[in-house]
């Protein structure tokens, strides 16, 4: 079933359509599209699936099988049998449990597909057949690889069946993007056919087919790093001590891999005389005693495919904090008053030498009140601008910051 809109703008649905408006049916009764829809040109619902499946059994790839198209996505209308079924990235159907209990019997599994404001509804008919399943080397194949074309992706386990036959045919069951397959007697190999720019994680199920039935499954798991990947897990890193020196021999800093699983060559762009890297690992340490201060390290990093990243660390050595015996952790004085006659001519209050009374290593804030009248320099003498009046002035009161060493 397909809906558009009539050109006044109100939605239509029909089941056949015109040949002039080049209807195509997918499956009969099932799909009927009109070019507008842009669907592929066939379609398949009725799978057959073995008794014994695991969980993670792909049912049906709905883009590969052509039952949906790349703008649209699907999900699971609740059913008698919906449980026991997913549908991945709004694309694969797998089941999320064993159906041996459903042995012999078939069903429907209805979806709802949906582009944008878009919905139409499609049925995949599901029969269990009573045999059983083979299997292959292992369930889910993982790879991770740079991009090279016509190169082989190679996995740890080889893609084969156990005790398979002559008589099985092994071929994708999903798209399987820039790579393509190729069968060797009872093994699979998967290459490279184009390039791609971005780094991406690519799923592709392989199945066993005996006669038009899926026998065997796996899961292949490709994850395709950008060729310009930054090889380390930052442009810059920065590590402090405060121990006054550093030791000769002493561990400085580990240099941090993106993937941690992928061999890298380290080396020091620059010689240093205080430092040194380890080739394999990354850790880096001192040659000999070094003393406070920034020391700057430039680290380069090259993996297998001649790849190369660099980064600098920067090595904060700070002098050894000694605290004092005693402290107060504020300092006070009591009030400080002063007396001075009205009308006292400035130079006769200078040779007063008021002061306010200071530790060692203490000095005298800003003070910001009556700045017109007098002014405290950082040793604490205070000095009058202009001559006080009584009537105008009775006093002047003002708090006084002090800063510098807590006095002991």
């Amino acid at each position: 079933m397909c809906v558009r809109r009539n050109d006044n703008g109100s939605r239509v649905r029909r089941d056949v359509w015109p040949d002039d408006e080049k209807g195509v049916i997918f499956a009969p009764g099932l799909i009927r599209v009109n070019h507008q829809c842009q669907m592929p040109l066939s379609a398949k619902t009725l799978l057959k699936i073995p008794l014994d499946v695991r969980a993670g059994w792909l049912v049906s790839d709905l883009q590969y099988q052509k039952l949906i198209s790349e703008a649209e996505i699907a999900h699971l209308q609740s059913s008698l049998y919906s449980g026991l079924f997913q549908v991945e990235d709004g694309v694969r159907v797998t089941t999320n449990s064993t159906i041996s209990h459903l042995r012999g019997e078939l069903f429907e599994l209805f979806l709802n597909v949906q582009e944008g404001t878009y919905h139409r509804l499609v049925t995949l008919h599901i029969y269990v057949d009573p045999t059983s399943s083979l299997e292959f080397l292992t369930p889910v194949y993982h790879a991770t690889v740079y991009p090279t074309r016509g190169s082989e992706v190679i996995f740890s386990t080889p893609i084969a069946l156990k005790n398979s036959t002559d008589k099985l045919e092994i071929s994708s069951l999903t798209i399987t993007g820039p790579f393509t397959l190729s069968v060797h007697g009872k093994s699979v190999k998967l290459h490279f056919s184009e390039p791609q720019e971005a780094a991406k994680i690519h799923v592709i199920y392989l199945g066993a087919f005996l006669g038009n039935m899926v026998v065997a499954q796996c899961k292949i798991v490709v994850e395709v790093l950008d060729s310009e990947r930054f090889l380390l897990a930052d442009k810059k890193f920065k590590v402090e001590f405060t121990l006054g020196t550093l030791p000769g021999n002493f561990t400085v800093f580990d240099v941090q891999k993106r993937n941690p699983s992928e061999p890298l060559l380290f080396h020091l762009e620059q010689p240093s005389r205080f430092f040194k890297i380890c080739q394999l690992t990354g850790r880096v340490s001192t040659l000999q005693t070094v003393g406070y201060g920034v020391y700057h390290v430039h680290v380069v990093a090259r993996n297998q495919r001649k790849q190369r990243s660099d980064a600098w660390l920067e090595i904060l050595v700070l002098k050894k904090f000694v605290p004092a015996e005693k402290s107060r952790s504020r300092r006070h004085l009591d009030d400080v008053v002063f007396k001075i006659s009205e009308n006292t001519p400035v130079e006769e209050i200078e040779r007063k030498q008021m002061k306010i009374p200071l530790f060692p290593g203490e000095t005298v804030g800003e003070v910001s009140v009556a700045k017109d009248l007098l002014r405290i320099d950082e040793e604490g003498r205070i000095h009058v601008l202009k001559p006080l009046n009584f009537e105008k002035t009775s006093s002047i009161i003002a708090t006084v910051p002090i800063n510098g060493l807590q006095s002991r």
